[in-house]
C-alpha cells in the first residue's frame, strides 16, 4: 500500500501561541550568526554519546501510538500546501493514520492535542463533530481504545471544550474523561493498565489540559500530585499533554542524541508543570505535540521529555523534508527488568529505538514473570 505522507510548509501561523515577532527573531538570529562567523574561532562539537542499549529479552506487554497535531477540518478535500506531490488533501492524512494503525496495532492510541482545526477555520457545532468523527472513526473501526487531550486549536466559538468532551466520552472505545470541574481545563485524568496475566498495575498514564497558552493551574498541579500519591504500587507512569514546557528547550551546549529539533520550542509560561511531575515521582516520560517539526527526546533528571512529531496533512503545517509520523511507546519486561522504549513510525517504516526508562523488577513482579513468562 503506497501512502502519501509529506506536506505543508506555509501554515506556521497554525501553531499560534503568543505572537512572536518573526522578523525581529530573524534579525537576532542573523546578527548572532554574523558575530559567530566573524569573531569566534573555528571549532566543532564533540560527537554525541551513543544511545543507551535497549535491554535484551524484553517482551512487549503494552503498546501506545501517540498521534499529534492532525488539525482535521472535517473536509477530506481540504488542500495541503507545499507538498512534494500533487494532489494532496486531508484525505491523505486519513489514509496515513489508517496505515499506521494497521501496521502497529497498538493497545491504546493517544491524541495529544490539535486533533481538529477550530481556531483558523470557522466550524459549526455539526462541523466540529464531523471533524472529531474523521479521526475517531479510524480507531473505533479497529476496536482500539483511545484517549486524548486538547490543544490550542481544538476549541472554537461553536463548541466549548466541555461540549466536545461530552461528545468524545460517549464514543466507542474512548477512554477520555473530563476530569474534575473547577481545577482548570477539561481532560485532567489518569488511566491504569494491568498486567495481562494479573490484576497488578504495570503502567499508568496521566493526561493534562495545558489550555490555549501552555499554562496549568495550581489546582491542576495539586490534583495530579494527589492522584499519584494515592497509588501504593511502583508502576511507572507516562504523561501526555499538548504544549511543551520550558524544560523542552535544549541547553546552550546540549546535544540532542535522539530525534531532531526542527523549530524553536514554543512553550508556554513556567507554571510549575515540570516541578509537579518531579514531585509526583512516578512519571518517567512526557509526550507533547504543538511544534510539528520536532521529534526529539531530552532527559531532564529522571524524566525523558519527548515530542511526537506531526501527522498533519491538510491544514497542519510542517515541511516537505519531514515525513509525517506518529510515535510508538512500548512497555516491556524480561525476567528481571522492565523498560519503556520508543520509536517513530512513518509510512516508510520505523525509526531508531530509544530507551526511555529501565528498572529492575521487584520480587512480586519477578515471581509473576517466572510463572507466566512475561
Amino acid at each position: 500500500m503506497k501512502v502519501a505522507y509529506e506536506s505543508v510548509g506555509k501554515r506556521s501561523r497554525a501553531k499560534g501561541v503568543s505572537g512572536r515577532g518573526t522578523y525581529g527573531v530573524l534579525a537576532v538570529i542573523v546578527f548572532y550568526a554574523v558575530v559567530a562567523v566573524v569573531y569566534l574561532p573555528s571549532w566543532s562539537w564533540p560527537p554525541p554519546p551513543p544511545l543507551t542499549p535497549v535491554p535484551a529479552g524484553l517482551t512487549t506487554l503494552f503498546k501506545i501510538l501517540q498521534v499529534a497535531d492532525m488539525h482535521y477540518t472535517g473536509n477530506p478535500n481540504f488542500a495541503c500546501e507545499d507538498t512534494p506531490f500533487s494532489p494532496c488533501t486531508e484525505a491523505n492524512m486519513t489514509q496515513l493514520l489508517a496505515h499506521l494503525l494497521d501496521e502497529e496495532r497498538p493497545d491504546l492510541v493517544v491524541f495529544t492535542g490539535d486533533q481538529i482545526e477550530c481556531r483558523d477555520v470557522t466550524q459549526t457545532a455539526e462541523g466540529v463533530r464531523r471533524a472529531i468523527d474523521a479521526y475517531a472513526s479510524l480507531v473505533i473501526a479497529r476496536e482500539i481504545p483511545w484517549a486524548m487531550v486538547f490543544g490550542n486549536h481544538d476549541e472554537g466559538a461553536s463548541s466549548s471544550r466541555m461540549e466536545m468532551m461530552a461528545y468524545i466520552a460517549t464514543l466507542p472505545y474512548s477512554r477520555s474523561r473530563a476530569g474534575p470541574v473547577g481545577v482548570g481545563g477539561v481532560g485532567n485524568y489518569e488511566l491504569s493498565f494491568p498486567h495481562p496475566r494479573s490484576n497488578a498495575t504495570m503502567l499508568r498514564a496521566y493526561f493534562m489540559d495545558t489550555g490555549v497558552d501552555g499554562r496549568i493551574s495550581r489546582r491542576q498541579r495539586e490534583y495530579m500530585v494527589n492522584l499519584s500519591a494515592a497509588h501504593t504500587d511502583r508502576a511507572p507512569a507516562l504523561a501526555f499533554f499538548h504544549f511543551p514546557t520550558p524544560e523542552y528547550e535544549p541547553l546552550p551546549r546540549e546535544r540532542i542524541v535522539y530525534g531532531h529539533k526542527g523549530e524553536p520550542v514554543s512553550h508556554g509560561p513556567d507554571s510549575g508543570l515540570f516541578a509537579t511531575l518531579v514531585e509526583m515521582g512516578d512519571v518517567k516520560a512526557t509526550f507533547v505535540g504543538h511544534d510539528h517539526r520536532s521529534d526529539y527526546c531530552l532527559r531532564r533528571g529522571s524524566i525523558q521529555m519527548c515530542y511526537g512529531g506531526s501527522i498533519g496533512l491538510g491544514y497542519g503545517y510542517s515541511t516537505p523534508r519531514i515525513a509525517r509520523q506518529a510515535r510508538v511507546i512500548l512497555y516491556g519486561r524480561s525476567n528481571t527488568t522492565e523498560a519503556i522504549t520508543t520509536y517513530v513510525r512513518t509510512a516508510a517504516g520505523i525509526g531508531e529505538t530509544y530507551l526511555l526508562h529501565q528498572a529492575p523488577l521487584d520480587q512480586d513482579d519477578k515471581l509473576v514473570a517466572a510463572i507466566t513468562g512475561v
